[in-house]
């Protein structure tokens, strides 16, 4: 929507993405160079090896026939297997093709924030902070399929307001959605599934039947259809999961909700302040919410051993927490908090005003942009080791 932006806040908002799409990919070469990566097939994650062999088993027996094999689509390693293709090289591809979806998973985090926020210097922090963040460089390192359907989903949360906008639902905007979700189910069901638990919550948030009924609508569609063309996939289900069995710790519940105690009870905190009034006012804020509670909500359950499921599954869960788009809108929460204060502040006198107290609360809101980055930056860089390494040393290789 061109109206969203001004001149001088289009040129900000794509200054903040071009920026942290360059941090991210730095983040990337500084590995790569590492560990001597450039000069050979070797790739960045345990993953990725597994998607250049499917891609290459993909061009050698034709999309039909592993289909068939796998028994369900696996959209990301056909898309692999096409690009790999056209351009002779299936790990060349590899090393772009998660990339892209990174530098489009920090657009759609901004874009986000500055439609919710309408301060485009939040939603540049929250670019920053997608480059940065321990969450999202984990699902870049090899979990591709993960990244493809997360950035999608962000991108379909974008779009629900657009959809309330119609009168009639059933139109091609309509459509085009339903065409996303099922991109997004046959990339990687499991995200979908969040998805698809976020929108209908959603619809009940909306207290609207209509909306419900149009987003239930849109979220069945893809399963009936997959459902139908690969009943094995989904009737065994749990038989086709690889996870590895163990407890999930307070240690790992810590590093992916922010890395810190400190980074962690202020996200609670300023969602809190930002939550609050905006909750029952703006759709996309109920969006991030739904997603936020729907993920807490299986995380808690599966922890709990009250839901049987994997305990892999709320690990996976656990990386998609929204933790970038949060901490910004908890900065703009803290932020809305400051600006109030100072208001209600004005009848002090030019000599009080001027006081350091004063000036450390006008600093205030430019301090916790600067602490966020800081502090993310820097637990981002202890917790790479645990994910961003290759298959294989370098010497291994060399053997």
């Amino acid at each position: 929507d061109k109206k969203l932006f001004t001149i001088g806040e289009r040129r900000y908002f794509a200054g903040y993405v071009i920026i942290a799409s360059a941090l991210m990919i730095l983040i990337v070469l500084l590995h790569y160079l590492r560990y001597r990566l450039f000069g050979t097939t070797l790739l960045l994650g345990w993953d990725t090896s597994g998607y250049v062999w499917m891609a290459k088993y993909t061009i050698a027996k034709g999309p039909i026939n592993v289909i068939d094999a796998w028994g369900f689509p696996y959209f990301y390693t056909l898309l692999l297997a096409f690009f790999g293709y056209l351009a002779g090289d299936v790990a060349i591809v590899e090393r772009i093709l998660p990339l892209l979806f990174g530098v489009l998973l920090i657009w759609a985090n901004s874009e986000l924030v500055f439609r919710i926020t309408k301060n485009v210097h939040i939603a540049g922090l929250a670019a920053i902070l997608s480059a940065i963040s321990v969450n999202v460089l984990r699902i870049l390192s090899d979990l591709n399929r993960n990244l493809m359907a997360f950035s999608l989903s962000m991108i379909a949360l974008l779009l629900v307001p657009y959809l309330e906008e119609r009168k009639s639902f059933m139109d091609r905007r309509y459509l085009s959605f339903i065409l996303l979700l099922f991109i997004i189910a046959i990339t990687h069901f499991e995200t979908y599934f969040i998805l698809s638990l976020s929108l209908v919550l959603y619809g009940i948030f909306t207290k609207n039947l209509k909306k419900l009924f149009m987003f239930t609508l849109a979220c069945a569609i893809p399963v009936v259809i997959l459902v139908s063309l690969f009943p094995r996939f989904f009737f065994g289900y749990l038989g086709t999961l690889v996870y590895f069995e163990y407890e999930l710790t307070v240690g790992q519940i810590l590093l992916w909700t922010g890395g810190s105690w400190i980074i962690l009870g202020f996200m609670i905190l300023g969602s809190f302040l930002f939550f609050k009034p905006e909750l029952r006012s703006r759709k996309l804020v109920s969006l991030i919410f739904s997603w936020s509670l729907v993920l807490t909500a299986l995380i808690s359950l599966t922890g709990a051993k009250i839901v049987h499921l994997p305990m892999d599954f709320a690990f996976r869960s656990l990386i998609i927490l929204p933790i970038p788009v949060l901490l910004a809108l908890a900065a703009q929460g803290c932020n809305n908090i400051i600006s109030h204060h100072q208001r209600t502040r004005t009848s002090l006198s030019t000599q009080k005003r001027r006081s350091l107290k004063a000036i450390f609360r006008r600093s205030l809101p430019l301090l916790i942009p600067f602490f966020l980055i800081g502090s993310s930056a820097f637990l981002t860089i202890q917790g790479l080791d645990l994910f961003f390494t290759p298959f294989i040393p370098r010497s291994g290789y060399d053997k």
